[in-house]
């Protein structure tokens, strides 16, 4: 199979460097001498931009050695160093809950970084532990009684976010895996049983044993997440490395039947098959999880190749994200009710649903008969940061608008829309 789409020259540099980095191949001079225009610069910045910064950092200096270009002075000790405190502190949570008899149940994370060459590589913000909801108080008295602190602002019904006192280090205690979004697609999921304990696995990752998902359990929970952030936000290529590295690790206990038919309940199915395109084609993965699929690939490959490439940026370049979460929400979930007219996302932008609100409206997440309360603090809140601080990060409603329309669109064609 051959993706022949025209897809630009920075992106197969990136792509190559990326699989040298996962793979910890030498890179191939006969390569680099076909994509030397390419700026190492803004090679960097795009590593940055994809929170791949500290793995590709490495690859990126010896594409300069190439060019000729001296390499500037990176921090990767101290990346380093910040992330072994982290599984330092990791080490010692999971050592207390044995003691304790308390059973966590670790995803994403750790799971994934010990694939990597080193597991310091591969950048995390948390540690995400599933805990089951009969053992959550006594998790969380555990924590706070290790010396960490419930973080009241980012903490959901189904997550508590913990951080510890002394380090660094960020806890996201999950009772249930899709956090606190509920429709269509979290039902199938719910239905689906990730998380019961017939299907817990053990593995060995950095270091030291953990209790985890199952190999096919924890790619659905993969692909379910890498969605969520696609639909909502964007992703960037991180995602891809963690998707190529688990699959060449663990495919051969999955039975890729079943998967598939996974995918094809919730309609994942064309999103997957572009995702394992990519990571076979151009990051060296087993294609054995193709499973025999052909999909007609059309000119949204290129545009969906380039929405990872640039995290989901479309249009306006601003950060805080966060602000279109609201509008995008119906269309992650499946919810029937979530319309395509163009006047319903109109007042989606204006009128949210209580539980598509930001973090910061907790309380009418809490007590949704305090909405009309939120809307107005909202509107008070944009008023002020827009134009009396004259915040210019702030969309206006016209330009969330836009965006969740060329979102909405992307999804759309990517078969993400039912």
């Amino acid at each position: 199979m051959t993706v022949e789409h025209n897809i630009t020259d920075e992106w197969r540099l990136y792509m190559y460097l990326l699989r040298c980095a996962i793979r910890g191949e030498e890179l191939d001079e006969k390569v680099l001498e076909e994509y030397k225009n390419v700026d190492s610069i803004s090679l960097r910045e795009r590593a940055n931009q994809n929170k791949q910064g500290f793995l590709m950092c490495s690859v990126i200096d010896r594409y300069c050695e190439f060019l000729k270009e001296e390499a500037p002075a990176n921090n990767n000790r101290m990346l380093a160093m910040r992330a072994l405190g982290q599984y330092k502190c990791l080490r010692d949570v999971l050592e207390l809950a044995k003691q304790k008899n308390i059973q966590l149940i670790l995803f994403k994370g750790c799971v994934l970084a010990g694939l990597y060459p080193q597991y310091a590589l591969r950048n995390s913000c948390d540690t995400d532990i599933f805990v089951y909801k009969k053992d959550r108080q006594q998790a969380i008295d555990m924590l706070v009684g290790a010396g960490y602190v419930i973080n009241e602002e980012h903490s959901k019904n189904e997550v508590c976010v913990l951080v510890n006192s002394k380090f660094p280090h960020v806890i996201e205690l999950h009772t249930c895996l899709w956090e606190d979004y509920t429709g269509k697609r979290l039902d199938i999921l719910e239905d689906m049983g990730l998380t019961d304990k017939d299907k817990l696995i053990e593995l060995e990752t950095c270091g030291f044993k953990v209790t985890t998902l199952g190999y096919e359990q924890h790619l659905l929970y993969q692909m379910f997440h890498i969605v969520k952030h696609f639909s909502l936000e964007g992703i960037g290529n991180k995602y891809l490395a963690d998707i190529a590295l688990y699959v060449d690790a663990y495919g051969k206990y999955i039975d890729y039947d079943h998967l598939w038919e996974a995918f094809d309940r919730l309609d994942y199915s064309k999103f997957a098959y572009y995702i394992f395109v990519i990571c076979s084609e151009f990051l060296g993965m087993d294609k054995a999880i193709l499973n025999g699929r052909q999909m007609p690939m059309g000119d949204e490959f290129v545009d969906f190749v380039l929405d990872l490439f640039n995290s989901g940026t479309v249009g306006i370049e601003k950060k805080d994200s966060w602000q279109i979460f609201g509008m995008m929400t119906p269309y992650f979930t499946g919810e029937k009710k979530a319309g395509k007219s163009t006047f319903a996302r109109k007042l989606a932008v204006v009128f949210p649903r209580s539980k598509d609100l930001q973090d910061c409206f907790g309380y009418a997440k809490k007590c949704p008969v305090l909405l009309p309360v939120a809307w107005l603090h909202r509107a008070v809140l944009f008023i002020n940061k827009k134009y009396i601080n004259k915040n210019e990060d702030m969309y206006s409603a016209g330009q969330k608008l836009d965006i969740a329309e060329k979102r909405i669109n992307l999804l759309d064609k990517m078969g993400l829309m039912g």
